[in-house]
């Protein structure tokens, strides 16, 4: 069905006017504003909308709706940071000398930050793991933000990292702290805390990320990063995986995993409801080593789908958003421009098929590469000497106006 399917997105984009044999129940969309075609089964299931929640368009008003919606339970877990229980029993011994007495969590809380903010001193001389702060009494934002968490938790005060941007200076680590009933927003890198619900008191520091895990079931885990509700871990699922709409009756908006997909998906298909599969270079393209395609939900404003691969919307144009690391043919949508690094880094891929409406290749268009063996481009697209770079040892570049496929037959 699959292999029919791909043949038909070929024949469509390639080789129009010439048939090839689909099965019945396939469709096809075309996207008259960008010149795409998408191709999808009717039979394909995509999530639906569940009555959840879209988070707030503030960042700050999200990671405060996901904290009282989870509770202060999440600020019981163990930060992202390197930390032996023998580092975190000395610090915690010291900790308790240092609080020895107080007998009120705000109080307890006031004692450790205050430490925190005037013993630590702001160096890039040392790495920001929280016992080599705590030895060193130096570090940046990180360090000032871990080691806080770290003497927090060894005294049962919930505490959680925010990464983000402190406004107008640059990216930032901080923390959130749940004392007395209320969550604060604790800075000890700068020496200031405001109470959560007082948003307009800290609004220059805007957070992106939670080093937390917010919802958590059988099968998946779910975070806050990247500026959304994202699906962090995949547990169990089948081959053919739909990423769910929702998590604790919010709209979950990014796929980027920090952990292996288990090694049986192979397909992906995305609903309307995923914006993001991740703005690095980790998530799906180091931890779904098995995925041979994705699909998305042609009402998707976000994302798009074609030929197996992910694109980005980008007003009338697209950029490649993820390519699944097990495919090893791909055809390109009609870009006519494609610079440096359009495709990069993949070590599967052995075909490249270029869309006739293609007008040039710069330099390091297709690079890193390894298994590459060949390219159709059209006569007419101009190719740069080095447009493709470090491919394949015995890399062909075939000019043809097809998209190589033979004996296509109705």
């Amino acid at each position: 069905m699959r292999k029919k399917y791909f043949l038909l997105s070929l024949c469509l984009v390639g080789l129009m006017g010439t048939s090839c044999s689909v099965d019945e129940d396939v469709d096809v969309l075309v996207n008259h504003e960008q010149g795409l075609v998408d191709n999808y089964s009717q039979k394909m299931q995509f999530p639906e909308s569940d009555g959840s929640k879209d988070l707030p368009s503030s960042h700050i008003q999200k990671v405060s709706k996901l904290l009282k919606a989870v509770g202060p339970e999440v600020g019981k877990q163990k930060g992202y940071y390197k930390l032996t229980d023998a580092q975190f029993q000395e610090i915690k011994a010291f900790t308790d000398d240092l609080v020895a007495g107080e007998t009120e969590d705000l109080k307890v809380y006031r004692t450790i930050f205050n430490w925190v903010t005037a013993n630590i001193r702001y160096s890039y001389e040392t790495d920001n793991e929280p016992y080599n702060v705590f030895k060193m009494k130096k570090g940046v934002c990180q360090g000032y933000a871990n080691l806080l968490h770290v003497m927090l938790q060894s005294q049962n005060i919930p505490v959680v990292i925010v990464n983000g941007m402190l406004n107008p200076v640059g990216g930032h680590a901080w923390n959130y702290v749940y004392v007395d009933n209320d969550w604060y927003v604790s800075d000890p890198t700068n020496g200031n805390d405001y109470k959560m619900l007082l948003a307009t008191s800290y609004s220059h520091l805007v957070p992106h990320s939670m080093d937390a895990r917010l919802f958590e079931t059988d099968e998946f885990v779910f975070s806050y990063k990247e500026t959304r509700l994202n699906l962090a871990k995949v547990k169990k699922a089948a081959s053919d995986f739909v990423v769910p709409y929702s998590a604790g009756g919010f709209v979950v908006s990014a796929f980027s995993p920090d952990s292996l997909l288990p090694a049986n998906v192979t397909h992906l298909y995305l609903g309307k409801n995923i914006e993001s599969l991740g703005e690095g270079v980790v998530g799906l393209k180091t931890f779904a080593p098995n995925v041979q395609s994705v699909q998305v939900d042609p009402s998707n404003k976000s994302l798009h789908s074609y030929a197996e691969v992910a694109y980005y919307k980008s007003g009338d144009g697209f950029s490649m958003a993820y390519v699944p690391a097990a495919i090893t043919r791909i055809e390109f949508p009609p870009v006519e421009v494609m610079g440096k690094n359009y495709f990069y880094e993949h070590d599967n891929v052995e075909e490249l098929v270029f869309a006739k409406e293609t007008k040039r290749l710069e330099a390091y268009a297709v690079e890193k590469c390894p298994k590459l063996r060949v390219a159709y481009v059209p006569e007419g697209v101009e190719v740069d000497p080095k447009a493709f770079y470090n491919v394949g040892p015995n890399f062909q570049l075939v000019r043809e106006d097809c998209t190589g496929i033979e004996n296509v037959t109705m």
